[in-house]
């Protein structure tokens, strides 16, 4: 830029991500990396983290994949903004490790499987140690009683008392919460582990993380082996049919569709996207119902 004032093509160096932005878009992907290089070249030093900067580095990875394919220069490109990545991210960027955490398994393929695969590692149970806690919010807020300020008033208390009765009604039939994203991360830890060959200390440690937690426990039984009961002491009376289903005459008139049962069990062994499999015997027949958890 002939003429311009010092420092004035910092100022202008937002423009060269979402030039990336618009290149990646448009699959020129030499021209994305080329606009990222730019920024990176124009951008002024900072003492904080470039946020921006991290939100676009996975379309530079991309894009070098695209081009690069698998050759050393995608490697050492890739592993450069990667790092990059853990540089300019905080524990509330979690999709964004996420993607860093998947592009070292990809890399693990390639070149230094160990190194990269525990690179990933690390930034899943750091992913894991903030959901937790993002966990314990979603809980508490389910299980907060539902109030109102005190000082409204005129229409904002008749708007405020609507919406509390509205929450009051959708509380009687909402499911506990669980966070989808602690749910990712415990799957992706589980399967580091067995490829690294952690050991058991190692093991319950990253399981202690969620010791504290309430999760369902169809969640704890599946990652950790807890027994269905923990951390709840419900009796088996807490699962129930509105009756009884013997002999022949009653699987088949559940299979005709010509009679009804009511299945009831605690809140909390579901969440919003539970599945529900019902299996009658009787007579020889199996009768299979699978459902989407509903109430």
């Amino acid at each position: 830029m002939v003429g311009a004032k010092p420092g004035f093509i910092h100022k202008v160096a937002p423009y060269w991500l979402a030039l990336a932005d618009i290149y990646y878009d448009l699959e020129q992907y030499q021209e994305c990396l080329n606009a990222i290089q730019i920024y990176e070249s124009v951008q002024a030093p900072i003492f904080r983290k470039d946020f921006d900067l991290a939100r676009v580095l996975p379309k530079a990875i991309l894009s070098a994949s695209n081009i690069y394919n698998n050759n050393p220069t995608y490697v050492s490109t890739a592993k450069r903004y990667l790092q990059k990545i853990k540089d300019n991210t905080n524990e509330k960027d979690w999709a964004l490790r996420y993607f860093a955490a998947q592009t070292y398994i990809s890399l693990a393929a390639i070149s230094d499987r160990r190194a990269n695969l525990q690179e990933a590692y690390d930034l899943i149970v750091e992913n894991i140690i903030y959901l937790s806690r993002e966990q314990d919010k979603l809980q508490k807020s389910y299980a907060a009683e539902i109030t109102m300020p005190e000082d409204l008033i005129g229409e904002q208390k008749k708007q405020a008392e609507r919406l509390v009765r509205q929450l009051k009604d959708e509380r009687k039939t909402e499911l506990p919460p669980m966070h989808s994203a602690l749910a990712l991360n415990y799957q992706t830890v589980f399967l580091l582990m067995d490829e690294l060959g952690k050991n058991q200390a190692e093991r319950i440690r990253v399981s202690g993380i969620l010791k504290n937690t309430t999760v369902m426990p169809q969640f704890r039984h599946i990652y950790f082996g807890d027994p269905y009961n923990y951390p709840f002491n419900y009796p088996s009376q807490s699962f129930a049919l509105d009756r009884n289903l013997t002999g022949l005459s009653g699987v088949i008139s559940i299979i005709s569709g010509s009679d009804k049962i009511n299945l009831e069990l605690p809140a909390v062994f579901l969440s919003a996207d539970s599945s529900i499999d019902v299996r009658i015997h009787g007579g020889g027949l199996l009768f299979i119902y699978s459902s989407r958890s509903s109430i």
